[in-house]
């Protein structure tokens, strides 16, 4: 399962997911300067499950900013962060091979679900409860 949050569509199943990235729409942003990059992930490991949990940012060149000179690496439109999203990976160990059992993507927007999914990885971490009606753990 590969989950983009509400308002972006996702997939299911390896074969969905592998065509995602082979959409016309997709090859478009890469050939634009599409780049990702991914903060040190929080890695939890039990068993013959693991989760990682990370931010990432899309950017893209931005082909309409100002020409700028950076000493000793040439000109540069530079780079716009498109967006930032939590990112969190779902894994088990099948027939001695890890594999992705789900993949979310929610923006950093400041709502609840996003904020639920990074607490629910650091609870999962140090076997703390976990209430996703409480996503900052201010209930007392």
């Amino acid at each position: 399962m590969f989950d983009r949050g509400p308002t972006l569509d996702g997939a299911q199943g390896a074969e969905a997911i592998a065509a995602f990235i082979q959409r016309p729409e997709h090859h478009a942003a890469i050939r634009g300067g599409l780049a990702h990059f991914v903060g040190l992930p929080l890695v939890n490991l039990k068993g013959d499950t693991a989760t990682a949990t990370s931010y990432l940012m899309i950017t893209h060149l931005d082909h309409e900013g100002e020409p700028r000179d950076l000493p000793n690496h040439g000109m540069s439109t530079g780079y716009r962060i498109h967006r930032a999203v939590v990112n969190r990976w779902e894994l088990e160990r099948r027939n001695d091979r890890w594999v992705i059992a789900r993949r979310t993507l929610l923006p950093v927007d400041g709502s609840d679900p996003h904020l639920a999914l990074l607490r629910q990885s650091l609870c999962e971490m140090y076997d703390l409860p976990f209430d996703a009606t409480d996503p900052l753990g201010e209930a007392k």
